[in-house]
């Protein structure tokens, strides 16, 4: 078996930028806001930012997976070259039309770094960082809008730096005009002292506690760039940049949680493909075929004719499927997430109705281990049904891509272009969708098991 090397991003170590000596050519009026801190990213400090080649400069460690036997391991689905198969019977739920090639292409360029955090649920909140590949500065912020912005200008996203509980003592923030440096501090002297050098004052960028894991602060007195200061959890890199000539300047603040590792790859071996053509032929039950795949990730194998004929139909169940699963008589509508999710539970699945989630959300569950069923359109659709009537399943995620089980083909080794027409969801059995193809589909309704 080919050794994997997974890159644990180690977001223990903050780097934030401070000269507080004198700022040439500091502004004779300074704003001072006390208002929650808005990006200050529009011109002076990252319009020039070009992008060329992207290497992070936080500590990296390399962990790499002791050598096992194949035979050991469970066997991965062959995801790079899928095989045709025989076309599918054109008998499947109409659906809706197509997006635009150029919105999807647009929405693909956009989404190619879509910021991605794994961290446990809990009620802590992050505090996520982005680094200047130009200035080498990093920037810690709680506003995720900022981040994105940054994103958008050429900055890198690094993940989770800490995490903190929303209570405790203001951390303040300021910004160097000149260098574009940002710094952190707990001591409002300490920021009167630095604006009457120059610097403008940001606000307050978050609380933090009064104890916890400590943040330590370190100066470089040999840089007067991005990177002159440097905040880290590790109390070991704290120590070996002391010996480097570093100085130490104290505990700067507390956090409540450390950083979390940013995992950018996923693919759930578990969940097997189910067909809703066979062994039990149900043209209109993709729903039952796509849960029965969330319920096999966990080893929940029920009887698939049971699950088709149990599914819970309207109007019995108001929330329920419209129309016989096999015949497609009196179809309306497949069942909606919430009755889909309750039924999942009948099985002892705990599924659970996450509609409403964004992109960067689906992703993160998908990273996790969690496969996501979410409605879009099939194969058979026509160009004026804009219903989303159609379940599938999103079993990986790479590189702006999900991995998608579709439940409309016979095999799970059906190609692209055996289903039905419309060959923007033809797309065969297992195929990687584009986050442009999958925004430009979804309607927002999921369902996930934990």
């Amino acid at each position: 078996m080919k050794k994997k090397c997974w890159k644990l991003l180690v977001i223990g170590l903050l780097t934030i930028p401070l000269g507080i000596g004198s700022v040439v050519q500091a502004e004779d009026s300074l704003e001072q806001s006390s208002q929650t801190v808005q990006t200050e990213t529009s011109t002076s400090e990252t319009s020039q930012v070009q992008v060329n080649k992207i290497e992070f400069s936080q500590t990296e460690i390399s962990q790499e997976e002791s050598n096992q036997d194949t035979e050991s391991q469970p066997e991965s689905p062959d995801l790079t070259n899928l095989n045709p198969a025989k076309r599918a019977t054109p008998d499947q739920e109409n659906m809706a039309p197509d997006p635009e090639t150029s919105e999807i292409a647009e929405e693909d360029a956009r989404s190619a770094s879509l910021p991605v955090e794994v961290y446990a649920a809990n009620s802590l909140k992050p505090i996520y960082r982005v680094y200047n590949p130009n200035s080498g500065e990093h920037l810690h912020t709680l506003n995720g809008g900022e981040k994105d912005n940054l994103m958008s200008l050429g900055w890198v996203y690094e993940g989770i730096s800490m995490q903190i509980d929303g209570s405790g003592s203001n951390l303040y923030r300021a910004y160097n005009p000149n260098s574009g440096e940002h710094f952190y501090t707990k001591d409002s002297k300490e920021i009167d002292k630095i604006k009457r050098a120059g610097w403008r004052y940001e606000g307050v960028a978050w609380k933090v506690p009064n104890s916890g894991k400590n943040v330590y602060r370190l100066f470089n007195p040999n840089a007067r760039d991005a990177g002159s200061h440097h905040y880290t959890l590790l109390e070991s890199e704290k120590n070996d940049l002391v010996k480097r000539g570093w100085r130490y300047e104290g505990v700067s603040w507390a956090v409540t949680g450390g950083s979390v590792t940013v995992k950018s790859t996923n693919v759930i071996n578990s969940v097997p493909y189910i067909s809703q053509y066979t062994p039990v032929k149900a043209p209109w039950g993709c729903a039952s075929a796509s849960l029965a795949m969330l319920l096999g990730s966990k080893n929940i194998r029920p009887n698939l004719r049971t699950m088709q004929d149990r599914l819970p139909m309207y109007p019995s169940n108001p929330n329920g499927q419209k129309g016989n699963v096999y015949t497609g008589s009196g179809f309306g509508w497949v069942i909606k997430p919430n009755a889909l999710a309750a039924y999942g539970r009948t099985y002892g699945g705990n599924t659970v109705d996450i509609s409403g989630s964004n992109t960067v959300q689906i992703i993160n569950r998908v990273l996790n281990g969690q496969p996501v069923l979410y409605y879009g359109y099939s194969s058979y659709q026509n160009n004026t049904d804009k219903n989303r009537n159609h379940c599938k399943v999103i079993a990986g995620y790479n590189g702006g891509k999900f991995l998608v089980y579709d439940p409309l083909y016979y095999s799970s080794n059906a190609g692209a272009g055996s289903g039905g027409k419309n060959m923007l969801y033809d797309r065969g059995a297992r195929a990687w969708v584009t986050m442009g193809q999958y925004n430009a589909e979804k309607d927002g309704r999921a369902i996930t098991i934990q």
